[in-house]
């Protein structure tokens, strides 16, 4: 890096980790965690683990791996898990992917859809696509979890390269009318202004049989679209106080409730009160979508004050590149567009 005139900062240095260890550089991944040992840095820092973990999978050395997993998984299990995931489908490692599956059922770690695409993802390149659509198909039916965009996308990749072509283009209006089904049972319940409210749904849903889980999900996703904030809030306050197992990334629709305002109900500044004191972890992992969300409602309707939300990204979290940060808001922009107008020209 010095040949190069690359001042070894912390997040300099995990990413050369990264670097490395997909070029299978283990001698050198070894070599620059001890850098960040000798500068000072945090050694047990989420993101150095995370991608050690990540470099020993791919080396083929599991039990290096698994205890930089350990190390990650103590305060970071959801982390952890999606790194392990992560690696062995980077590697296509089938073997790696079924054993990592026993490890989640011996530590009865819920599967979660982040983790869930990661091995599909890993089945995908082994072409074992009777794997994904079986996993998925557990996921759904039998867990009672909700289908999302990457879940759709994998399946309909799969269905794809499988040259099923109609069932691809079924699970995209699937998808599609997903969307229309969430909105008008939200409109159907109507807003939810406390917990009370809530309790008198869940009972109503159990007394139905109605998958709890599915239809929370929903409604959360049907009240984002709908820019009822309160709703989506209250929704979330159940899941922190029910102990539901459920990614940090949910906090983001509390943001996309806000911009599904638009300028209306003063979105723009409830949005980033909200930011500025979320109740969430102190990790880049946990609050990205979140500040990403942040930075699309910005451009979207003040792009004038967008460095205002930068200059305290910057502040938070020192080693991410704003700059990605700013280009992706940019292409969800772009690709929000179009999507918003197909999605509501059947309302």
């Amino acid at each position: 890096m010095l040949s190069h005139n690359i001042q070894p900062i912390f997040s300099t240095l995990c990413l050369a980790i990264n670097i490395y260890g997909r070029l299978n550089q283990i001698d050198k991944v070894e070599s620059t965690y001890l850098d960040i040992r000798t500068k000072g840095y945090n050694t047990c820092h989420p993101s150095a683990l995370r991608y050690m973990c990540q470099a020993y999978i791919l080396s083929g050395n599991s039990p290096i791996a698994m205890m930089y997993f350990e190390l990650l998984g103590r305060t970071h299990p959801n982390m952890a898990f999606k790194t392990l995931a992560h690696a062995y489908a980077l590697k296509g490692d089938e073997l790696g992917i079924i054993s990592f599956l026993d490890h989640m059922d011996m530590a009865e770690y819920p599967l979660t859809s982040a983790i869930l695409v990661s091995i599909c993802k890993g089945y995908h390149q082994l072409r074992k696509y009777e794997a994904v659509f079986a996993l998925i198909n557990h996921f759904t039916l039998k867990c009672g979890k909700p289908m999302d965009f990457n879940l759709y996308r994998i399946m309909i990749q799969c269905r794809n390269d499988l040259k099923e072509y109609q069932t691809a283009l079924d699970l995209i209006q699937e998808m599609r009318e997903s969307t229309h089904i969430r909105v008008c049972l939200t409109r159907m319940v109507g807003s939810l202004h406390s917990q009370s409210a809530i309790f008198n749904l869940k009972k109503q849903l159990t007394a139905n049989q109605v998958g709890l889980n599915r239809a929370f999900y929903d409604l959360l996703r049907g009240y984002t679209e709908l820019g009822d904030v309160t709703s989506v809030k209250q929704i979330i306050y159940y899941f922190v106080d029910h102990n539901y197992d459920f990614s940090p990334s949910v906090y983001a629709q509390i943001v996309w409730a806000y911009i599904a305002l638009g300028k209306r109900g003063g979105c723009i500044d409830g949005a980033w009160e909200y930011v500025k004191h979320m109740p969430l972890g102190n990790t880049w992992e946990d609050e990205r979508m979140v500040w990403h969300g942040m930075v699309v409602c910005r451009l979207m309707f003040s792009p004038e004050k967008v460095d205002e939300v930068i200059n305290v990204l910057k502040l938070k979290f020192p080693h991410v590149d704003t700059s990605d940060v700013i280009d992706l808001a940019h292409v969800r922009i772009d690709r929000g567009r179009s999507r918003f107008n197909d999605r509501w020209d059947a309302e």
